[in-house]
């Protein structure tokens, strides 16, 4: 990609005078690809992005790290110049964002984390959804900023209401929502629609027309039941980071947390969907320490061991989140214990289109039902 390009989407905050390099791939990804750009002073990295939500995603996400900058102490990357249109240079939307030194992501560095460095990341991450927590809202959906810089909720940028041909069905509603029952009702309208489609295209396919009349009747089953768990009335919601996961948390090279990245869905949601256990620290349950002699080789040549470890390891720390949590922020752990169906119904509408999830979501909807 051409320097010259970079630069004048870079709002003149680069020139080619002080670029030392050409940019670097760094990561490429379902939407987005990432380049490092060296220059004399700093250095920065640019986000260019697939159009899967026009203008509305970069929009969105560039008041959202202004806002959390400005209200909270997340440590997340300031943007210094973006392109919410594919009328540039580039030829796709773009950010500019410093790059944050010295960091990396937990996946990489977390085989060699003292206990205690995990812990303290724990608690670390922990501070971080207290604060998210703290923010309120009226209405599910993504922070913008008007004309004159205050920040207002807008249309949500959510996957769901983008993925496939969604984007451009001009009459699914975008938000904001005032309440679960319309959150949840749109994302059942536009599975149903899928349904639909997939059986007006399954061209004699009868396992692709099994799958899509399953769904759809779980669909149905979901419609019936959501004005039993979702009466239309205020609630209040919170500003949710959707992606605390090893690739977005990154660490010093003392283990140290450093930054946050990939806020480009965070939003404000229901409050069953914000006190949820960070995806860093989900793993299968293991109760008991792996013993390396049982595994037959020694422990540094054996991947199965060191899953096991880590998975016995997360178990511990969930357990640390909870009890600090329970300490720190108790607001949150008192929404987390009340999830119950709430957040069992919202589990079923993002799952209900998946095959391997038909029969458990059935056996949900049976015991609900009753």
């Amino acid at each position: 990609m051409a320097l010259r390009a970079f630069y004048k989407c870079c709002g003149g905050l680069l020139s080619t005078r002080t670029l030392s390099s050409d940019p670097v791939s760094e990561f490429e990804g379902a939407f987005n690809k990432l380049y490092s750009i060296n220059s004399n002073d700093a250095l920065y990295l640019i986000r260019i992005t697939l159009p899967v939500d026009p203008a509305f995603k970069t929009r969105s996400e560039v008041p959202t790290i202004a806002f959390l900058l400005a209200n909270t102490t997340i440590p997340v990357p300031k943007f210094k110049a973006h392109s919410a249109s594919t009328a540039n240079d580039i030829g796709f939307e773009c950010v500019l964002m410093e790059r944050v030194p010295d960091a990396t992501p937990i996946k990489d560095m977390w085989p060699n984390l003292s206990w205690n460095a995990k812990k303290k990341l724990v608690e670390d991450v922990a501070d971080i959804l207290g604060q998210l927590f703290n923010v309120r809202a009226d209405a599910i959906g993504s922070i913008y900023q008007d004309k004159g810089s205050q920040f207002g909720l807008g249309r949500i940028v959510s996957m769901q209401l983008f993925w496939g041909d969604h984007v451009h069905l001009d009459y699914i509603p975008r938000g904001p929502f005032t309440s679960s029952w319309n959150w949840l009702h749109t994302h059942l309208q536009l599975l149903l629609r899928d349904c639909t489609t997939l059986l007006a295209n399954s061209d004699g396919d009868n396992a692709k027309k099994e799958d899509a009349l399953a769904a759809q009747s779980i669909v149905h089953r979901l419609l019936k039941l959501l004005p039993k768990i979702f009466p239309i009335e205020p609630e209040i919601f919170a500003l949710q980071h959707d992606d605390l996961s090893r690739r977005s948390i990154l660490l010093d090279h003392t283990g140290t947390l450093k930054a946050v990245v990939d806020g480009e869905s965070t939003s404000t949601m229901p409050l069953y969907v914000c006190c949820q256990v960070p995806g860093f620290l989900q793993s299968t349950d293991r109760e008991d320490k792996p013993d390396p002699k049982k595994y037959g080789v020694p422990e540094t040549e054996n991947s199965l061991y060191d899953e096991h470890l880590k998975d016995y390891e997360l178990t511990q720390l969930r357990k640390y989140f909870l009890e600090y949590m329970h300490a720190k922020h108790p607001a949150w752990v008192k929404e987390y214990e009340g999830v119950g169906v709430k957040g069992e119904f919202e589990d079923a509408v993002r799952m209900c289109d998946d095959v391997w999830s038909v029969g458990e979501i059935d056996a949900w909807l049976d015991h609900a039902e009753g």
